[in-house]
């Protein structure tokens, strides 16, 4: 059986890999190690009082989650660090019991009081606050002031951008390879350079042992009915070779 401690280093690594997706929510402050007392931090537009009682729209909000014993069979309790004005906020506490009943995981409880935050989600009946939840009803035309965004970490043509002739020279590649469009041999090969003129089959890779005859470099056309390796097989027969065994191949695997 896990003890608390493993508990709490597991739900902070979930936490931190969970916010690395929501750049709006950071983690300002810990205490414990592992922590058990956290301080977070929202950049999201929700409501606030102002000193003289005003509301208004504010863009930073902090709150204090710590962790009691007993954790997570007992909810954690979380207080308000700056002025959020919502029907399930006071001034001692953040309501999440019903959250926690569904789903007892800090990283959803973050997220969860994010959206609090921003008006997405809110109480209507028995508030802790029913100021905040008679202005939520007159304002509901305006929810929800914000949403939650999730981080743009799509690096894929970072990656391709940063293949080099060298990366290229090692797979036996041209570094102009798919430099112009894919066009098609009169044998159904896409040949990703100019057509192989009398129907020749395109050979991309270093290796000539594949529908080439010894010696063929990298990036010609071989003819269609070249012989492989003086095996009295030609590219063509290869072609259909190759082709069988790939439905055999699809019907073992069916």
């Amino acid at each position: 059986m896990g003890t608390d401690s493993d508990q709490h280093s597991s739900d902070y690594e979930q936490l931190q890999s969970t916010l690395e997706l929501y750049p709006s929510i950071t983690i300002s402050q810990v205490e414990g190690d592992p922590p058990d007392n956290y301080e977070i931090e929202y950049h999201l537009k929700g409501y606030a009082r102002n000193p003289d009682g005003s509301i208004a729209i504010a863009n930073l909000h902090r709150v204090r989650i710590t962790l009691p014993f007993g954790y997570p069979h007992f909810p954690p309790t979380v207080k308000p660090l700056t002025h959020i004005f919502h029907p399930d906020i006071d001034p001692a506490a953040i309501r999440i019991a019903d959250q926690w009943q569904a789903k007892p995981n800090l990283s959803d409880l973050v997220l969860t009081i994010g959206e609090m935050i921003c008006c997405n989600i809110y109480s209507s009946d028995n508030p802790f606050n029913q100021e905040a939840a008679d202005w939520y009803e007159q304002h509901q035309a305006d929810l929800p002031l914000d949403i939650l965004q999730i981080a743009d970490i799509d690096d894929s043509d970072e990656r391709f951008d940063t293949l080099d002739d060298d990366a290229f020279s090692s797979l036996g590649l041209d570094d102009d390879l798919f430099d112009s469009d894919p066009v098609e041999d009169a044998n159904g090969f896409r040949d990703t350079t100019d057509p192989c003129e009398g129907g020749g089959i395109f050979n991309p890779i270093a290796d000539p042992n594949v529908f080439a005859p010894p010696g063929t470099p990298p990036g010609v056309c071989v003819p269609t009915q070249q012989i492989i390796n003086g095996s009295g097989t030609s590219t063509q027969q290869g072609v259909e070779i190759a082709a069988v065994m790939g439905e055999e191949g699809d019907a073992d695997t069916g």
